[in-house]
């Protein structure tokens, strides 16, 4: 659907205009044709940016608490990779301010978490919750902060604060296993172990009715135990309900995952990465894009030599 004939659509009466803006995903395959309809509709629907804005960001996209992690509205499914991929750098191009704070929040706080002083990387970690947002990636390092810096007590202090029925169905399942996966006592074997037996128990494994979901469970808490994830657009997309740091974290893990086990996707993926360094700076996207074609995303005030040695 062209623009014309979406804005045609968009002031019929009985057009549902909520839903037919989160459709915008579904119109163009192509990055630089979504971004000139998006641009478009900014430019002459002005008045109804924020209706534009929540379908690509969601009305949750920085939570401040455990309670408010998850449980955003329901964003329209593609049934593509390419057009989540589009959709959530959208979401990544407007918030790269707070991504980029992010990205550097991150890197201190692992820093520190490597060096074993956990008092500064706590501190950073409450940090990001406190400025950016909460996210599942801050839920499982606050459990591994808790665990190394105090002990499995405390771990499970922590566990009982996120595992309240009352908050988001995923929270729940992934914070107990985050809990779980943090114990120094338990191996990678054992918990590979408890992630399984818990699947069989729910009646998941095996069951084809399932086998997005368990993929997704898979994805987001026990990664490698899983060699081939045949529903990345589906973990993508559920990723859209959650912060936009769980987001962005989501979309270059899949990113990466993809461009070592299918070449197909390389045309479409190298132009998000290119769209994405513009205004966001992550090693990553240079590693990535150094994998696709051997050539790094650079700067303007950046030599090849300076960015390769960061790698």
């Amino acid at each position: 659907m062209n623009f014309d004939e979406f804005k045609k659509l968009f002031f019929t009466s009985s057009t549902n205009k909520g839903l037919l803006v989160k459709k915008i995903k579904i119109f163009h395959s192509d990055f630089s044709m979504l971004s000139k309809f998006i641009s478009r509709y900014k430019r002459e629907l002005c008045s109804l940016k924020s209706l534009l804005n929540g379908a690509i960001l969601g009305n949750n996209f920085l939570p401040k608490s455990y309670q408010q992690l998850g449980g955003s509205d329901q964003h329209f499914f593609s049934n593509s990779l390419q057009k989540e991929m589009n959709w959530q750098v959208l979401a990544f191009l407007h918030c790269s301010e707070i991504l980029n704070l992010f990205l550097k929040y991150q890197n201190e706080f692992e820093h520190n978490l490597m060096i074993a002083d956990y008092p500064k990387a706590r501190e950073i970690l409450d940090k990001i919750e406190h400025e950016i947002c909460v996210s599942f990636w801050s839920t499982e390092n606050r459990f591994i902060i808790d665990e190394y810096e105090f002990g499995t007590e405390r771990n499970w202090e922590t566990r009982n604060l996120v595992l309240d029925d009352k908050y988001d169905p995923y929270l729940h399942v992934l914070g107990n296993f985050y809990s779980l996966k943090t114990e120094k006592r338990v191996s990678f074997f054992q918990y590979n172990e408890e992630f399984n037996n818990w699947l069989e128990t729910e009646g998941l494994n095996d069951n084809n009715s399932f086998i997005k979901l368990v993929e997704f469970l898979r994805f987001k808490g026990n990664y490698f135990s899983h060699s081939q994830y045949n529903w990345l657009d589906d973990i993508l997309f559920k990723e859209s309900n959650f912060s936009i740091v769980d987001r962005y974290i989501c979309f270059i893990r899949i990113a990466q995952h993809v461009i070592v086990e299918r070449k197909d996707v390389f045309d479409f993926i190298l132009p998000l990465l290119k769209e994405l360094s513009l205004k966001i700076e992550d090693i990553s996207l240079t590693q990535m894009s150094i994998c696709i074609n051997g050539e790094a995303l650079l700067d303007s005030n950046r030599t090849n030599t300076e960015v390769i040695t960061q790698i």
